[in-house]
């Protein structure tokens, strides 16, 4: 005669995957918990952004292709000799059809007064630029 299989109880048939689930589902907690708990990363607003709304004077300044080069140190130099720290600051800025440097003032007269020590910065002037659009732009 054959042999006469082997009978298991529901839970020595199931108790394998029961098992096995239970280490599944212990491996996906070790991986899962360290990031439910993390805060999302904040990113911190540009210090140009932050400069364009507090400082209510800006001149953008024109870089031209080779750069500002020694004006740039004369500039930064005068600055810090002729205005107080947290009257002024300085920084790059996103110009139309040219790369430009922005020096913020807390009053006009700073303004003209760092424009009279630098008769050859250029202003960037973007609005002369063709990618330039305005419902107040004057037709050529």
């Amino acid at each position: 005669m054959g042999e006469r299989p082997v009978v298991r109880s529901s839970h020595e048939r199931f108790g394998w995957h029961i098992e096995q689930e239970a280490a599944r589902q212990s491996r996906l907690q070790r991986i899962a918990v360290p990031f439910t708990f993390q805060k999302m990363a904040r990113r911190s607003t540009q210090q140009s952004k932050l400069d364009d709304l507090a400082f209510p004077v800006r001149i953008k300044v024109a870089i031209p292709r080779h750069g500002l080069g020694p004006l740039l140190d004369r500039m930064h130099q005068w600055l810090n000799l002729e205005l107080e720290p947290g009257e002024f600051s300085s920084g790059s800025s996103p110009g139309i059809g040219a790369s430009t440097a922005a020096f913020h003032f807390r009053a006009l007269e700073q303004a003209r007064q760092f424009l009279t020590a630098f008769p050859e910065a250029e202003l960037a002037d973007g609005t002369l630029s063709p990618a330039f659009t305005s419902p107040t732009k004057r037709k050529v």
